[in-house]
């Protein structure tokens, strides 16, 4: 497996966090997932969690897709995914394009064009698949 540091580089900066702290490794970092302080792009308890995640969609849904259950993990580890709300995360291409991925779609130019899944999905799936999922809040009755 092959991490670009340019790439990460170039996520942080279309992602808006603090770079003066994050490129050098002297402050903070936030999990790109669950938000707590790690000391780096994504913690290891949840990155034990997508890993795991991964295995078992590698497995069973995506069992014939290796080659792009492959790129989705490079493009986990090197930090190229971020999540935004519910199942939807903002992912990089390989030439530095940033798109919005769900697992049912992506906006990507092989998830507009064609019939088959991309690499950006299957990230996005194992990535999203293990997230608390959090209470609708309560409808307060009004009183009449």
């Amino acid at each position: 497996m092959r991490t670009n540091p340019s790439l990460f580089q170039r996520v942080l900066r279309q992602h808006g966090h603090q770079l003066a702290d994050e490129l050098d490794g002297t402050g903070p970092v936030r999990c790109a997932r669950c938000g707590r302080r790690s000391s780096a792009h994504m913690g290891r308890t949840c990155r034990g969690k997508v890993l795991a995640s991964l295995r078992e969609l590698a497995r069973t849904r995506y069992a014939h897709k290796t080659h792009l259950v492959a790129r989705a993990e490079e493009l986990i580890l090197c930090g190229g995914i971020v999540h935004l709300r519910g199942r939807i995360c903002r992912t990089v291409g390989s030439d530095g394009a940033v798109y919005l991925t769900h697992p049912d779609g992506c906006n990507c130019a092989a998830g507009l064009r064609s019939r088959h899944i991309c690499h950006h999905r299957i990230a996005a799936d194992a990535f999203t698949a293990a997230l608390p999922t959090r209470p609708a809040r309560a409808a307060y009755a009004t009183a009449a």
